[in-house]
């Protein structure tokens, strides 16, 4: 545990090989699975040259590869691994095969992501191409950074802004104590939740709104969101630029960006359906 509790901080502070020896002498005590993914998506925070991303792309491909073979299994993969690929994102590449893979793993590491909330498993409008008549849409918003964070300044407006005759908004997000931003947007939702730090119970906790819609506003900041993504919670599940990439998993269907952000071959680099907004 010391070690692999080691390996954490070198990770964290960019020492790539430390952080991988650490990992290594961890696993020579106990083998752990979640170790070992872990050690597989380990990335330099800043590649000294282009060799070295490339070299540390094709070892992490390779090594997810070889996972993915060995049919490695995970118990609760936030709790297990408890990292994201976030540092793929500044590679200036397209990543989109790679988070597929990331997100195969995982699907197939793990039954725990495996869930669908109740309300969807039966056909919905939104499955059609159709907007419910007679009630307003569901929608609900997800970031563990609905607070004084970046995520929290770009997105308060957005919640506040929509079209509220039209739509009912619900924010969730996790354990937070008093702060001011949560607190505003709180104020100004149709429901404010706070879920707990575990997904079977937060998920729980989301399927009971039974949304229409569901926005993750950051996917890849950190990887509770991530992992919670993996289950259908929503008839319809978005995913937008609080982390500007694409993630790899299957359950969300658009990613929501803007026609001036996005390059011509942009489609090409995700999963999702991508849906650029004009200005």
């Amino acid at each position: 545990d010391v070690l692999a509790n080691l390996a954490t901080a070198y990770r964290q502070q960019g020492q790539t090989e430390q952080a991988a020896n650490a990992y290594r002498q961890a696993m020579l005590i106990r083998p752990d699975n979640g170790i070992a993914v872990k050690l597989a998506t380990l990335l330099p925070v800043i590649p000294s040259s282009r060799l070295d991303m490339e070299i540390s792309r094709e070892r992490f491909e390779t090594e997810i590869d070889r996972l993915t073979r060995d049919g490695v299994s995970l118990t609760d993969p936030y709790r297990d691994v408890g990292v994201t690929q976030f540092h793929l994102s500044y590679h200036d590449a397209n990543n989109r095969d790679l988070a597929r893979k990331v997100a195969t793993l995982y699907r197939n590491s793990s039954p725990l992501l495996d869930y669908t909330a109740p309300h969807c498993a039966e056909p919905h409008g939104f499955s059609e191409g159709r907007i419910p008549s007679g009630r307003r849409i569901k929608v609900g918003f997800i970031s563990r950074y609905f607070k004084n964070h970046a995520v929290g300044w770009c997105y308060q407006g957005v919640l506040r802004l929509m079209p509220r005759n039209r739509i009912s908004v619900t924010a969730f997000t996790f354990g937070v104590g008093r702060d001011a931003v949560w607190d505003a947007i709180s104020a100004e939702v149709d429901k404010a939740v706070s879920l707990p730090l575990d997904i079977q119970q937060a998920r729980i906790a989301i399927a009971a709104e039974e949304l229409d819609i569901l926005v993750y506003t950051d996917i890849g900041l950190e990887p509770l969101t991530y992992f919670l993504s993996q289950s259908r919670l929503a008839p319809m599940q978005c995913v937008t630029n609080g982390h500007p990439d694409t993630t790899g998993v299957p359950t969300l269907d658009y990613f929501i960006s803007g026609a001036p952000v996005a390059p011509p071959n942009a489609a090409d680099q995700y999963s999702e359906t991508l849906v650029n907004l004009e200005d």
